[in-house]
């Protein structure tokens, strides 16, 4: 019933033909207290500098992750609640900057990278297979496309 939508991947359908349009760079939000920080520097922490942790870290099975996932335990759907759990000192989320730009707490929580990695989703616009747009779908859709091929 849609023509045309902008969301971030991944796309579960082979009816749907999508592209990519953007990098939607991903972060760690880890409370202060996380034994995963222990012996790190966070002194220059923030969003624009997270602090790089060796993926061995993240190996620690006294960690807890909020995730999205059905078959976590810690299951929290709505991304701007998962960083507000993690705010709040319950555990590590991987969250987009998207979300934390938008979402004020008054909490100093410690943002985070795999160190020699970089995270992120794509932001596609999509469609489904074989379905024709309607005059001004079309517009969009070909303006994003030659607008993220301008970007590559």
């Amino acid at each position: 019933s849609i023509d045309l939508a902008i969301y971030t991947e991944p796309v579960h359908s082979e009816n749907i033909e999508y592209m990519p349009v953007q990098e939607d760079p991903l972060v760690f939000v880890i409370p202060q207290e996380s034994p995963i920080l222990e012996d790190l520097d966070i002194s220059d922490n923030s969003l624009e500098h997270p602090v790089e942790i060796d993926i061995s870290r993240f190996r620690n099975p006294s960690l807890r992750y909020i995730l999205a996932t059905p078959i976590h335990p810690q299951r929290i759907d709505y991304v701007d609640t998962r960083y507000l759990v993690a705010c709040s000192g319950c555990g590590i989320a991987l969250l987009p900057h998207t979300t934390i730009r938008n979402s004020s707490t008054g909490q100093n929580p410690v943002y985070g990278t795999i160190k020699g990695d970089t995270l992120y989703r794509y932001v596609i616009v999509a469609r489904k297979k074989g379905r024709n747009l309607s005059p001004s779908a079309e517009i969009v859709w070909r303006y994003m496309i030659s607008a993220s091929a301008k970007n590559r």
